[in-house]
C-alpha cells in the first residue's frame, strides 16, 4: 500500500465516520424525538449504505469497523458521554457488515445478508435496553401501525411478531440489495 492509497483511505474512513455520527446525532435523534413507526429502519439503511460504500472505498480488513468506532465516539461525545446503548449500536452494525463482508467477501449477496442482519439488529435493538421486545416503543409503533394497515384489531400476539420479522427481513434484503445498486460505480 502506498502513501497516496494510506492518505485516501485515511480521509474516507474519517469522512464516511462524520458522515454517520452527523446523521445519527441529528437526524436520528429528531426521527425517534417524533415517534416515527419507522426510524430504526432508516438509520439502518443508512448504516448499511455508509458500510457497503466503506468496504466499496476501502476493501481492507476492519475499514468498516474503524469507521464504526469513529462514528460511534463521536455520537457518545456529542451526547454527553450518556449514550451507551446508542454508541454499542453502531458498533455493533459496523462489526455485523464486516463479518459479513469478510466471510462472504463484497458483493450483492454479501450487501443482503449484511443489510438483512442488521435490521434484524434493529428489531431486537430494544432488548439492549432491558425492554421486552412486546413491551418496547418501537415494536408497539410497528404493532398499531400494522393492525392499522390490515385492519384486524384482535390479530394474535405471535402473528404480529411473524410480521414484525417478515417485514425486517424482506426490507433488510431490499435495502441491501438496492444499497449495492445505488453504490455500483
Amino acid at each position: 500500500m502506498n502513501e497516496y492509497q494510506t492518505d485516501h483511505f485515511a480521509i474516507v474512513i474519517f469522512s464516511l465516520a462524520i458522515i454517520w455520527a452527523v446523521n445519527e446525532i441529528f437526524l436520528g435523534s429528531w426521527l425517534k424525538s417524533v415517534n416515527i413507526c419507522y426510524a430504526g429502519i432508516y438509520l439502518s439503511f443508512f448504516s448499511v449504505l455508509v458500510a457497503v460504500v466503506t468496504k466499496k472505498m476501502v476493501p481492507v480488513l476492519g475499514s468498516v469497523v474503524l469507521v464504526g468506532i469513529i462514528a460511534a465516539f463521536f455520537k457518545f461525545v456529542f451526547s454527553g458521554f450518556h449514550a451507551g446503548i446508542p454508541f454499542l449500536a453502531l458498533l455493533i452494525e459496523a462489526l455485523i457488515a464486516e463479518i459479513v463482508f469478510f466471510i462472504l467477501r463484497l458483493n450483492i449477496v454479501s450487501a443482503a445478508t449484511a443489510s438483512s442482519l442488521i435490521y434484524f439488529y434493529t428489531a431486537f435493538h430494544p432488548i439492549l435496553h432491558g425492554s421486552q421486545l412486546l413491551k418496547s416503543h418501537y415494536y408497539l409503533y410497528f404493532k398499531r401501525w400494522i393492525l392499522s394497515v390490515i385492519n384486524d384489531y384482535h390479530l394474535p400476539e405471535f402473528s404480529a411478531v411473524i410480521y414484525y420479522l417478515v417485514i425486517h427481513l424482506i426490507v433488510g434484503i431490499l435495502s441491501g440489495i438496492a444499497i449495492w445498486y445505488l453504490t455500483d460505480w
